[in-house]
């Protein structure tokens, strides 16, 4: 038969479908269709239905958008959340299992594309038999199908096969999508609480104690920070923030108000000296010291002019003056000696300038009528104003404060109301005279020295002077009065300016947080596939093969019912099912193949197969000849060896990784490259999907030989064999499907096929980072340890303890609270271990404690007897404890303060030390015409020593305060007490030696010493009522023990250290375990579910490929690939099967399920082997197994 034209033409009235209908010489073609009312539309899969494109297009879409609002996101805020490495699966398994639903989706896509493209070309042929019937684009593996079509130029094909292929490396990519990283998250918008606000209420009245000098000079002597809420130069306020997001890491930045008052100094005479003349008086004399400078000095004045500034003061011989000034030549104010001082300054407020002046005299025995005299002085301004400043808080947990006022020229300086330049000056004033004179070492004064201003011992303080200075160098003067009054006026303005608020406002956080972050290589690599998929799929939306044949030509059944409809066909292929694909394609080389629609002699619309020119059959099965068996790749050595032993070595090498990773806590250490992560997600997954491969290769292999080894083995009923296509089937249903037709081969490949879908899912959550800390043990050398015999001498008066307990310094290197440790160093051998910026130091040593050892004494023993102005209180002590002891007696001068809350801390006198306390602890309260009340506590202390956990900052050593020291009090085991050691309790009062605290506004009336006092007022203190009665005996004695120890750990780490290379038999050297700890190491860690899941999953695939290979036989079963059309056809052409009274007219339009339904191929048994004259293929009945 010949074709009219080799390529359809559609004409108006002669289509169907879009299909072009041709006349022929048999069966002439129906060019009237719409005379024959027909019903007949070819097939068209559901999955290229151009709806069923659009969904994907549409979800490749959304996915687009959706990763680029995240990716935005993530790049504004830091990452898309903070969250916990534990969760890591969610963000690593959910992107990949989402896409490998996707790809198995899009897998029936490229299957039916594939499937369809040999009958779509046919429709539009004719064409050669090469790109017809022994097209196959189904068996070749994607790499080789894509080549392949791209060739040929079947597009629709190269776009299904490039799309699958985009899916698969999407799914590799989307392992590392997202990564977990500590990443700086700024909260511009962030609550704080100011703690408190500057206001000059009551300033002027209050009372300036010795507080803000304490506090300096335990800066100045003991290195101590300063306190919180001050620099050497500011006073500024606090804030914290209620967010419950606060660790090490965190940092806060607020904008507060800073009091800043600077001394401006300039010199005004400068060793100037001058020869007086004495007649009952000096004789006023007046001296040019300069072209600007003139001094007149009188009998009780002394005037400095300089052009702009004129100063009169009290003339005094061999004096250190501090005075009170203005430029106005008024006489400035003494501010320490002249008498009624106070009201005087009172009512001369505009005296804000201080005027530090020496004077220095010749020898008075000198009897000569003159004297030289030596003049200086120094003039300083003073000032002070609010600026606006940045603070800044590393660390909250231990705060590290820094204040920048670099920006504060933006904001206008402001005054407080009620608060002037004087008033600052005043408060200086009130700081210094109430000092502890004996806290600083002297200077050597001149001989007759007549005057000493307090203000030039705070210089001496700051900056020390030689024990012979006099003073006279007045560029001295002026750098130690700047450096020296500026940081204490800052802690005047800290604790008398500052008042308690609680204001809330806004500032920025700052957090270093493990934040999920999109990567940047794996969103662009996810977006490039993305919109080539979207491109993909409008081009499928476009040329997808649609209608190419009556139905789904997967079974054998449905490609029976099409040849039985073909003849031309059906003739040629005839007799060739034993020969291979090779030689049928060498015999077909000249041959054309079209399909198209015709009416049947009975009106009936047929589709069928034409070929051209009509050839005779190609078979020869008649004739003797050796069959070539065909097996699939995934039969051979090669592959069973991959199929096996490969998931079998992945299982040993990921539980040899594992345990690696559990025993060294990490595979390795990660560097910093940005990249670096992509190499564990993905290689997992792309090995993964290697293993994948090979089992979807047997998988294929297995629906494949399926029927056809059913039918090889025995005759079977057309629905578990011809009519029961697996090829194209969903996995999940081809494994059901299997199961209850007891199909145990196809089972377990698509089991296994399923599993391995999950492969890449699992893999990628196989591998994380995470901050491992790197414990490193090092050696330390000990500096020294503590011998109880050994006596170091009394600490300066003005004690460490009293600075502590009541002016909040720091806690001295090597000691905190009540403990002290014995110091060392890391040797030079160590500090080869590169340190992180967190690195710390996790010790565990001995630290020595004092405990007070209290008990209290008896109400009986304690007896309270009203005075006029007090109680007298006398104790009983135990016997042996020689006579009753007075311990309490009110002094005169206090009488208006007996009756209140009193308390006191007395040695007692005892010879029986083993059976009497050493120290007695009274606490009160006495009220006149009332009952009152004292507890009594008796001491006997004892040093112990206790296992300590300590975390040390490194290189500085200093203990980290973010982390809690952790006392092991099962260690803990007494090494000296009173019985032992003369110097557990001293005979002086250098523990002892507290200062006299006045609460700003007291509360209540007191009575106390310096240790009641410490106890009631010191920071951490215990309030006066909480210290009285029998129920508060608990308070009492832990108030106790928390200023006893505290005192005694000073006194330890200053008394009784001694040096290591030469230790007494006495001393006490305990072993000392130090670890560096790097919190900020990354390591590679295996996951242990991850881990479980892929071993797991890989042994159920391996036992599934066990069962596949025992189920199935693939050896002499096929003698070609039948995943042609023209490798289907010759197993069937020439069949009996093909006749009318099996297949009737019009069947090729019925699906296997309607075949089954009418009945068609029901009764019959076929089979697959040799028939009658040695045809071999497929047939009714029982076929021959071995050729006759």
């Amino acid at each position: 038969m010949g074709f009219r034209n080799p390529i359809h033409r559609i004409n108006d009235s002669h289509a169907y479908n879009g299909v072009a209908l041709e006349e022929t010489d048999k069966a002439p073609i129906i060019n009237q269709l719409e005379e024959q009312n027909p019903t007949r539309s070819l097939w068209t899969p559901f999955v290229l239905r151009r709806t069923s494109i659009g969904l994907f297009l549409v979800t490749f879409v959304a996915c687009i958008i959706t990763l680029a609002v995240l990716y935005v996101y993530s790049d504004r805020h830091h990452g898309l959340a903070s969250t916990d490495e534990s969760l890591h699966y969610l963000w690593t398994y959910g992107p990949t299992a989402f896409l490998t639903l996707v790809a198995a989706l899009w897998g029936q896509v490229d299957f039916r594309t594939r499937q369809l493209m040999p009958w779509q070309i046919m429709l539009h042929g004719p064409a050669t038999a090469s790109n017809t019937v022994f097209l196959d684009y189904i068996s070749s593996w994607e790499g080789y199908v894509l080549w392949s079509s791209l060739r040929k130029r079947h597009v629709p094909v190269a776009l299904s096969v490039f799309g699958a292929l985009l899916i698969k490396l999407l799914i590799v990519v989307s392992t590392g999508l997202f990564a977990l990283r500590l990443v700086t998250v700024h909260n511009f918008h962030a609550e704080f609480l100011m703690l408190d606000k500057f206001g000059g209420g009551g300033f002027r009245q209050a009372v300036v104690d010795f507080g803000p000098f304490s506090t300096i000079y335990s800066i100045h002597k003991y290195g101590s920070d300063y306190p919180l809420g001050t620099t050497s130069q500011y006073a500024y306020q606090t804030f914290n923030t209620s967010s419950s997001n606060v660790t090490t890491n965190t940092t806060l930045i607020g904008e507060i108000d800073a009091f800043h008052s600077p001394f401006t100094c300039r010199v005004l005479l400068d060793n100037v000296t001058a020869s007086l003349q004495w007649d009952d008086g000096i004789v006023t004399k007046t001296v040019q010291v300069d072209p600007d400078t003139r001094l007149k000095i009188t009998d009780d004045d002394i005037k400095i002019s300089t052009p702009d500034c004129e100063v009169s003061l009290p003339r005094w011989d061999n004096a250190w003056q501090a005075l009170f000034t203005s430029c106005d030549g008024r006489k400035s104010i003494d501010s320490e000696y002249d008498p009624e001082v106070d009201e005087m300054m009172s009512s001369s407020r505009d005296r804000d300038s201080l005027l530090l002046h020496v004077v220095i005299t010749a020898d008075e025995d000198d009897q000569s009528d003159f004297q030289d005299t030596q003049f200086t002085a120094v003039y300083c301004d003073v000032d002070y104003s609010i600026v606006r400043a940045n603070l800044t808080i590393d660390n909250p947990l231990d705060p590290v404060p820094m204040l920048d006022t670099s920006n504060s020229a933006k904001h206008p300086d402001r005054k407080l109301p009620d608060v002037t330049n004087f008033d600052i000056l005043n408060a200086l004033r009130m700081a210094v005279q109430n000092m502890t004179m004996e806290a600083i070492p002297s200077i050597t004064m001149p001989p007759h020295w007549q005057r000493s201003s307090h203000f030039f011992t705070v210089m001496n303080s700051s900056v020390s002077q030689p024990q012979d200075s006099n003073w006279l160098d007045a560029y001295k003067i002026k750098r130690a009065a700047e450096l020296s009054f500026p940081p204490l006026v800052a802690q005047i303005a800290k604790l008398y300016l500052l008042h308690s608020a609680e204001d809330s406002f806004t500032g920025v956080q700052i957090n270093s947080e493990n934040r999920l972050i999109m990567q940047d290589l794996s969103f662009s690599l996810m977006q490039g596939c993305l919109a080539l998929l979207f491109l993909i799929g409008v081009g499928l939306f476009l040329v997808a093969p649609r209608q190419g044949c009556p139905k789904d030509p997967g079974s054998i059944g449905s490609m029976a019912t099409i040849l039985a409809a073909s003849p031309e066909a059906n003739k040629a292929f005839e007799g060739s099912g034993g020969q291979d694909l090779q030689t049928l394609k060498g015999k077909a080389a000249s041959t054309l193949y079209r399909s198209g629609l015709s009416s049947a002699p009975s009106g009936m619309l047929q589709f069928r197969i034409e070929v051209e020119p009509e050839q005779t059959k190609m078979g020869t099965d008649g004739v003797e000849h050796k069959i070539e068996w065909w097996r699939p790749f995934s039969s051979s050595v090669v592959a069973q060896v991959l199929i096996f032993l490969g998931p079998i070595g992945l299982v040993i090498a990921l539980e040899i990784l594992f345990q690696q990773s559990e025993r060294n806590h990490g595979i390795a250490d990660i560097g910093s490259s940005a990249y670096i992560q992509y190499t564990w997600s993905y290689i997992p997954a792309v090995t993964m999907f290697a293993v994948a491969l090979m089992y979807n290769l047997l998988d294929f292999g297995a629906r494949v030989f399926q029927p056809y080894s059913l039918l090889r083995r025995r005759a079977s009923t057309a629905a578990t064999s011809i009519l029961n296509p697996q090829l194209g089937k969903i996995t999940a249903k081809c494994f059901y499907d299997s199961l209850r037709q007891l199909q145990p081969a196809t089972a377990a490949t698509s089991l296994a096929v399923m599993l391995a879908g999950l492969l890449p899912i699992a893999a990628s959550g196989l591998y994380t980072m995470r901050n491992i800390p790197r414990l490193t043990p090092v050696d330390v050398r000990h500096l020294d340890s503590f011998d109880f015999m050994s006596y170091g001498g009394n600490d300066i008066p003005l004690s460490r303890p009293d600075l502590i307990l009541n002016h909040n310094m720091s806690y001295p290197r090597w000691t905190y609270q009540d403990l002290a440790f014995p110091s060392f160093v890391l040797p030079e051998n160590n500090t080869h271990e590169p340190q992180a910026l967190n690195t710390v130091l996790n010790v565990s040593m001995a630290a020595v404690r004092a405990k007070a050892n209290c008990t209290a004494l008896n109400n009986d023993n304690i007896n309270i007897i009203s005075k006029e102005h007090g109680v007298h209180v006398n104790l009983t002590l135990p016997e042996r404890c020689l006579r009753p002891v007075t311990t309490y007696k009110p002094y005169e001068a206090l009488v208006d303060f007996n009756y209140s809350y009193f308390g006191r801390m007395l040695e007692t006198q005892t010879q029986y030390p083993d059976e009497c306390p050493t120290l007695t602890i009274i606490s009160g309260h006495a009220q006149k015409d009332a009952v009152s009340t004292a507890n009594v506590l008796l001491c006997s202390p004892y040093f112990e020593s206790v296992e300590t956990n300590l975390v040390l900052k490194v290189p500085s050593l200093d203990i980290d305060l973010s982390h809690p020291l952790i006392t092991i009090e099962k260690t803990a085991k007494p090494i000296a007490s009173s019985n032992d050691y003369s110097q557990v309790v001293p005979s002086d009062s250098f523990t002892f030696s507290y200062s006299q605290i006045q609460p700003h506004d007291p509360a209540y009336r007191t009575d106390y010493d310096g240790v009641l006092s410490t106890m009631a007022y010191g920071f951490h203190g215990t309030p006066p009522p909480d210290l009285v009665g029998e129920e508060n005996l608990p308070h009492l004695q832990a108030a106790f023990q928390h200023v006893y120890g505290v005192a005694q750990a000073q006194r330890v780490s200053w008394q009784f250290r001694q040096e290591t290379h030469t230790p007494s038999s006495s001393s006490t050297l305990s072993a000392i375990t130090a670890v560096l700890h790097n919190p900020d190491r990354a390591r590679l860690v295996q996951s242990g579910i991850s881990t479980h899941l892929l071993a797991g999953l890989l042994t159920g695939m391996v036992l599934c490929a066990a069962v596949a290979f025992f189920a199935i036989d693939t050896r002499r079963t096929l003698p070609k690939n039948p995943c042609s059309i023209a490798g289907q056809a010759s197993l069937l052409a020439g069949s009996e099967m093909l006749g009318e009274n099996v297949i009737p007219p019009g069947c090729e339009w019925w699906s296997d399920r309607e075949l089954r339904r009418r009945g068609v191929f029901g009764g019959w048994m076929f089979s697959m082997g040799w028939w009658k004259g040695g045809r071999f293929g497929i047939g009714i009945g029982h076929a021959e197994q071995e050729h006759q």
